[in-house]
């Protein structure tokens, strides 16, 4: 017989399988879309359903606004009935002199206070969402001194925003003590500690204040200057399960500690912390056992050994980012030996060397264990010569070993401690006009050369960073200058760093300083002195701690007291 189809000539039992499969295909077809429809029928549903959630959520926030409403209208009915009352108190002790005058005038002052003024108990209320959104943009001294004194409605939202950020570096201690009598701990999402020289004591003050396991919110912690024992308080009391980043920077001696490696070990396997700073250059991090179950992704730490190095790599298995800063190995028939050891890493994608000693071959071999590194930064790791000697070396190394970077930045200088009358910047940055740099990377670099009488700086470094640690001066010719110093003379006149040895300013006449209620030394070869004071006694102050005796010149924007 002849296919109806495709007009070719078909047995009878194979045009019946035909069929039968067509069937079979059919009925396949149907429960697919019977399924389909089941589908359709439960997403049907699970809607409706999530709309009456929603219909709930709705109703019971318009609920708490309604609450808050009328809460509102009770306190502003309160209000109005006690200074009426108070007007009638007011009218019965007057003379009779007074009280037709008082009469006149109260009848104009409540005049508006009849029924057809609806804007007496107006209250529009602002969802609560959308102020502590905007709460997100402001720092908690504003948020507690300022914006709750605003309204009744700021007043009373202000203590349930749980997402403070409390930095108390550098604070006003009347703000410190403000923030720590009126922001509930629960609602700390942010804390920043220190006990530097424009804070000491005040870690002390906080830990026997409260304590850091009621921290319940608590995301990111960051610990400046801390000493060993409270450091080992803190860490051991950390319970939060929130927290994702913890830091802590301290210059503080820690190498005759024998307890703080424990205690970091036991915070760094909080469950969702991903990211982890630990700058202490006397601290040994060799010491630490890092856990397998590590949740870091990002690192920063201070470490001087090779050893210290692999076990970042090796012993956090979802480290992506890692910065590093004082590593300094130069054996390197010793670091050959090790890495016969290690296996490439395949997790990391970012590795920053920062303030090392690094040999450029010795740099190589690090590299070689993340081979698969999209990003690389070095900040004053390697020697500027040496890289500019093994330029080609290094590109071809990138080329053939490192095929995923696509981002390299690095910040390198070189101090001479004579001018070279020879020094042309050209000559640095010719050795990048390649194609590698210019056309197929497209890194493009920058070289600076600073010069004074005694010296003379190289800064080579990538059009896009800049080491924010370097101290560009370059001062010989400022004549006069105004400088702001509320925040830079607690820095220059602490006790650890004390005042620069070397004139910076050497030829500065005149010096107009804006100051707050703290008065710096003047050096000695400024001769002419603009100030602004507010009261005598400030100016006596001045007059006093002078060592010498410069042109002085008093401002005051307000008549002096």
């Amino acid at each position: 017989m002849q296919c109806l189809h495709c007009s070719k000539q078909v047995c009878i039992d194979c045009a019946q399988k035909h069929v039968e499969l067509s069937n079979q295909q059919i009925e396949a077809a149907k429960q697919v879309l019977a399924n389909k429809i089941n589908v359709l029928d439960r997403l049907v549903v699970a809607a409706k359903e999530r709309v009456k959630i929603e219909r709930e959520k709705i109703i019971q926030q318009a609920d708490t606004e309604r609450d808050r409403a009328f809460i509102q209208i009770d306190e502003l009915y309160e209000q109005q009935k006690k200074q009426l009352q108070d007007k009638s108190t007011e009218m019965h002790q007057l003379g009779l002199d007074k009280i037709s005058s008082y009469i006149q005038r109260m009848t104009n002052e409540i005049e508006d206070l009849n029924e057809d003024n609806q804007q007496l108990f107006c209250v529009i209320g602002t969802p609560v969402e959308l102020i502590f959104y905007i709460f997100r943009y402001l720092d908690a001294p504003t948020i507690v001194r300022s914006v709750r004194r605003v309204c009744k409605q700021f007043y009373t939202i202000v203590p349930t925003y749980d997402r403070f950020q409390l930095n108390f570096k550098s604070i006003l201690k009347s703000d410190f003590h403000l923030l720590c009598n009126l922001v509930e701990s629960r609602n700390v999402e942010v804390l920043t500690l220190s006990d530097d020289d424009e804070t000491p004591g005040q870690i002390e003050y906080f830990i026997s204040t409260f304590c850091i396991d009621q921290f319940i919110r608590l995301r990111k912690l960051t610990l400046y200057e801390i000493d060993n024992c409270y450091l080992h308080i803190i860490l051991t009391n950390i319970k939060t399960s929130e927290l994702n980043s913890l830091s802590i920077y301290s210059k503080r001696d820690y190498s005759q500690d024998n307890t703080t490696a424990v205690d970091l070990a036991s915070a760094i396997v909080l469950p969702r912390l991903l990211t982890f700073h630990l700058n202490i250059p006397s601290f040994d991090v060799t010491n630490i056992a890092w856990p397998f179950q590590c949740t870091i992704k990002h690192l920063e730490i201070c470490c001087h050994s090779f050893d210290g190095y692999c076990n970042f790599l090796y012993h956090l298995p979802n480290l992506q980012t890692l910065v590093v800063e004082q590593l300094h190995v130069n054996d390197l028939e010793q670091i050959k030996a090790k890495l016969t050891e290690f296996e490439p890493v395949n997790q990391l994608t970012s590795l920053t060397l920062k303030y090392s000693l690094i040999d450029m071959a010795i740099l190589e071999l690090l590299l070689s264990l993340t081979p698969l590194l999209k990003h690389l930064g070095l900040v004053r790791a390697v020697s500027l010569h040496a890289f500019i000697s093994h330029l080609s070396e290094w590109e071809k190394f990138i080329g053939t070993r490192m095929l995923l970077l696509k981002k390299f930045e690095f910040f390198l200088i070189d101090d001479q401690n004579h001018i070279l009358p020879e020094l042309d910047p050209e000559s640095y940055i010719a050795s990048f006009r390649t194609p590698f740099w210019t056309e197929m990377k497209k890194w493009f670099i920058t070289c600076d050369c600073i010069t004074d009488s005694n010296s003379s700086t190289i800064l080579l470094y990538s059009s896009s960073f800049f080491d924010p640690q370097f101290e560009y001066v370059l001062m010989n010719g400022v004549r006069k200058m105004r400088l702001n110093i509320v925040e830079v003379m607690s820095q220059v006149t602490s006790s650890q760093n004390g005042f620069p040895n070397n004139v910076l300013f050497p030829q500065l006449d005149e010096l107009k300083l804006c100051i707050s209620d703290k008065w710096p030394l003047v050096p000695d070869y400024v001769r002419h002195v603009v100030l602004s004071v507010s009261t005598v006694d400030h100016m006596h102050m001045v007059l006093r701690q002078l060592k010498h005796r410069p042109t002085i010149r008093f401002e005051y924007p307000n008549p002096i007291t």
